[in-house]
């Protein structure tokens, strides 16, 4: 039965709606509330929690044991059915454009994880991660792929995310570097440096990196920074190595030389799965069902050419 049939069977489906997501974040061996605090909970009369209850059973989403005294147990969950009868829908996820192999592996692997999983997935591709967690905490996707450095550093500014899975070292980038306009052996005072502010990762990287030196910070999107520096419009920039390898884009490029510059940049390779703190959920559905070490495994493929990216 999926939702839109049980929303059909009244106060009694409301329940068995309200319930199943319930169960979602159980664990099986939990005990359950009792009937009194199902009732309490929903205000809802007994027949309906325990007809709610048979439902789930009946329906295979739940194996349930009763204890006398002791309670009622969850002795088996049936993940992937719960989501159905919960009627959530498909679980929305955003990560950055696919324009290197790593973002193309990470892709392809969400996509045959969740599809193994049996979980209804969908997946959008934004520039900047300050606005993919935006769009967490307005709600509108359940995850978002970032670095370990963009999440950690929202929260330490008050905002209200977890992440439930991180990667390992270069699954974001493999490191970035300055890039620098004809002419220019380094950094100095008086440069006009590229920042794009909806990345946190490379405006804290530019940050630190310009750290000490008088220069002048011109505001832009990251995808514009290539033709800004080619017309003069910048002198420099952090950029992300993969992409300049991968295109083969001749640039003049140095390495990272403040300390604490390279130190952000090997928190910045590493990439996580965050969702908003509210929907503590989508990371216990996700912990439960998805193989994270496959996608990592996918990705890998990708990048080393051995696996063409479906995504």
């Amino acid at each position: 039965m999926n939702y839109h049939e049980i929303e059909l069977m009244s106060k009694n489906g409301q329940i068995v709606v309200q319930l199943s997501r319930n169960f979602l974040s159980y664990q099986e061996g939990q005990r359950l509330p009792t009937i009194s605090q199902f009732v309490e909970e929903y205000k809802v009369a007994r027949g309906t929690v325990q007809s709610a209850l048979r439902y789930l059973s009946e329906s295979g989403a739940v194996t349930l044991q009763a204890r006398g005294h002791l309670g009622t147990y969850v002795i088996n969950i049936d993940y992937q059915r719960l989501w159905t009868i919960s009627g959530h829908g498909a679980i929305l996820g955003l990560m950055p454009l696919p324009y290197t192999k790593r973002y193309e592996g990470m892709a392809t692997g969400l996509y045959q994880s969740f599809c193994q999983a049996k979980i209804p997935f969908n997946l959008a591709y934004m520039r900047g991660a300050r606005h993919r967690l935006e769009m967490l905490e307005q709600g509108v996707y359940h995850f978002a792929i970032v670095s370990k450095l963009a999440v950690e550093d929202m929260m330490t500014h008050g905002k209200k995310f977890k992440i439930i899975h991180q990667f390992s070292e270069e699954s974001y980038v493999t490191e970035h570097g300055i890039i620098l306009r004809q002419g220019l052996k380094r950094l100095e005072s008086g440069l006009k440096i590229a920042l794009d502010e909806s990345s946190p990762d490379q405006t804290l990287l530019t940050k630190k990196e310009c750290q000490g030196i008088e220069v002048v910070y011109v505001p832009m999107s990251y995808n514009q920074i290539l033709s800004c520096l080619e017309t003069g419009e910048v002198d420099a920039a952090i950029w992300n190595l993969d992409e300049l390898q991968e295109k083969n884009i001749s640039v003049h490029l140095v390495p990272l030389q403040n300390k604490e510059a390279r130190k952000f940049d090997r928190a910045g390779n590493r990439a996580v799965i965050a969702i908003d703190f509210a929907n503590s959920y989508i990371g216990d559905i996700m912990a439960k069902l998805v193989d994270f070490s496959e996608i990592e495994k996918i990705q890998q493929l990708v990048v080393g050419h051995k696996k063409i990216p479906m995504y």
